[in-house]
């Protein structure tokens, strides 16, 4: 018999040594949880004064509500998370659904606006750069997870690291046809390769006319610069110094353009949405591709009335708007 064996029959009261069992998970959660309200009423004790006596039950029905309040938050803040997810994934979707607007590029990721000018808009002009080193933070169905909550302006790196710098677009093959645009030196390039008139973009072509509108975007201040790169370039870089930066641009991430983007109003996007949106832009490493799509896409009739393409007097499939954007 052992040692530990022989005082247990000498003395009186010694309990039974029972074989250790490993807790299962459910009896861990329950051991952590009693110690920790074990501990919270400790602690309360210790800050009463001598004469005060603590009330078991009240301290308990306390905690108890305020571990129900923590609870419910929890819960509200996993169920914002998993809608703002299900918005992003149903705009990724709708717009692969669609091979004008989704493509698979050579290292079968997804790509989401990434075509090419229309040949009829490009008046025989030869765009000769497309990059092939994008999509670095895509897979085959699009962003990765990750990347939808990290700054947009971390994806932008210089020339020293890439032969033409990144930006977003380029990391996450979403319209990556911006960033062939700058390679190109030609923000229409990007312009250009959407139809804002594809059934897919029909039903947001209205709110991203408005979307130009509360920006200032169809003013001649912009759009005299929409055959102009350095020109526009320079304009965009101003308005995201300036305009835009109160929105704290270093800070932007997807999911905060996906809250802003809310297609399903009539009357959105509001201005602080539509200013927030266009610093994502800036964040994304170039807002001078909404800048060039609004002034060769969208103008302003007067009267409260935008209109797309051909809808505005004097649009040309090649040379875009007129100078002036007012009709």
């Amino acid at each position: 018999m052992s040692e530990a064996q022989n005082q247990c029959s000498s003395t009186e009261g010694c309990a039974r040594v029972s074989p250790i069992r490993p807790m299962t998970e459910s009896e861990a959660d329950v051991a952590v949880q009693t110690e920790a309200t074990s501990m919270r009423v400790e602690l309360l004790q210790a800050r009463m004064s001598p004469k005060e006596e603590l009330n078991p039950p009240t301290a308990h029905a306390d905690m108890e509500g305020e571990m129900m309040e923590a609870l419910t938050m929890r819960r509200q803040a996993d169920e914002d998370a998993e809608l703002t997810k299900t918005r992003v994934h149903h705009k990724i979707n709708a717009e692969a659904s669609s091979e004008a607007l989704a493509t698979i590029d050579g290292s079968g990721n997804k790509c989401l606006l990434c075509g090419r000018p229309k040949p009829e808009r490009t008046g025989g002009k030869f765009y000769s750069e497309l990059r092939q080193d994008c999509g670095n933070f895509s897979t085959f169905d699009g962003p990765k997870e990750e990347a939808l909550h990290i700054p947009a302006i971390q994806f932008s790196t210089n020339s020293t690291q890439k032969a033409h710098g990144s930006n977003g677009f380029c990391e996450l093959n979403y319209a990556k046809s911006c960033a062939d645009a700058i390679v190109n030196k030609d923000y229409l390039y990007w312009a250009k390769s959407m139809n804002m008139k594809h059934s897919l973009l029909n039903d947001t072509a209205a709110w991203d006319a408005r979307y130009c509108h509360v920006n200032g975007f169809l003013d001649k201040s912009i759009t005299s610069f929409q055959h102009d790169f350095e020109g526009m370039q320079q304009k965009a870089k101003e308005l995201c110094d300036s305009k835009y930066a109160k929105y704290g641009i270093e800070k932007l991430t997807f999911l905060d353009m996906m809250k802003s983007a809310r297609y399903d109003s009539p009357n959105s996007p509001t201005l602080q949405d539509a200013e927030r949106l266009a610093a994502w832009n800036c964040a994304m490493g170039d807002l001078g591709c909404d800048l060039a799509l609004c002034a060769y896409s969208f103008c302003d009739k007067g009267n409260g009335e935008l209109g797309i393409y051909d809808d505005c007097k004097g649009w040309h499939p090649v040379h875009g708007m007129p100078g002036d954007t007012q009709f």
